[in-house]
């Protein structure tokens, strides 16, 4: 980061911010930024000017130039039409939504997902963040980090309770995160939603734990045969997605 052209960077992490908090006025933004306003305003001003942000109600929020962009960065992605293939096979065969999603900071970051015609109603989305110490695709991912790794990723953050199961503190993640990797697979034992369940493997690329694979049903549907259905299901399509993810050399 130190050879980054300062300048750019203040554009890129405002950017950033708005995409990620919502109601954030110039001042709110020049607080979580350390920014003078006389640094902020003009870079706000060519930002909204150009598209790249709108003001509603007096705060700022991300303009239609960012959408076209990432239009243009979807159709040259080929990567989110073979996911969806993958995915829809396992939600035809096991009749539950079916995930993928990635890392982001220590957010689950949702990439794909497959809904069935009687799915049940989930706090996940296509482009939504959800803390990984609370998913089953987070802790997939999570479980290949070592505890050191994990320790400095969560410095600084509180854990919010989403659910009464929700994990509460690093050192209770690392427990879990350790039974994660001795078996091959993470649970959500309703931590991110009430009577909701999740069961996710980790997808390698490159060799390295970059993504995860989930199944979400609800827990009334839930039951030994049915769950092993689903870890059958997941771990196949595993071994599917990592290959295809070498020979087509994607990255993530």
């Amino acid at each position: 980061m130190s050879n980054s052209h300062a300048p750019t960077l203040r554009v890129l992490k405002i950017l950033e911010v708005v995409a990620t908090n919502s109601g954030l006025t110039q001042a709110s933004i020049a607080a979580k930024l350390s920014l003078p306003p006389s640094t902020l305003f003009p870079i706000l001003k060519t930002l909204l000017e150009n598209g790249y942000l709108k003001i509603e109600n007096n705060a700022y929020e991300i303009g239609f130039k960012n959408f076209q962009l990432g239009v243009s960065y979807y159709k040259s992605w080929n990567l989110q039409k073979i996911i969806r293939q993958e995915l829809q096979e396992i939600t035809n065969s096991v009749g539950e939504i079916s995930q993928l999603g990635i890392l982001i900071d220590t957010d689950v970051f949702y990439i794909q997902k497959i809904e069935t015609n009687h799915s049940i109603e989930i706090i996940s989305e296509i482009g939504k963040r959800i803390p990984s110490y609370a998913t089953g695709l987070g802790k997939a991912i999570l479980a290949y980090k070592s505890d050191d790794e994990i320790r400095t990723l969560f410095k600084d953050i509180s854990f919010t309770k989403l659910t009464e199961n929700t994990l509460k503190n690093v050192d209770e993640l690392i427990k879990v995160l350790h039974k994660t990797k001795k078996r091959g697979y993470a649970l959500d034992e309703e931590e991110s939603a009430l009577e909701i369940k999740c069961i996710a493997v980790p997808i390698k690329v490159n060799h390295e734990v970059k993504t995860a694979v989930s199944v979400t049903y609800p827990k009334f549907r839930g039951n030994r045969q049915k769950e092993e259905m689903i870890k059958e299901k997941l771990f196949e399509k595993k071994v599917v997605l990592e290959n295809l993810f070498e020979i087509k050399g994607f990255t993530f």
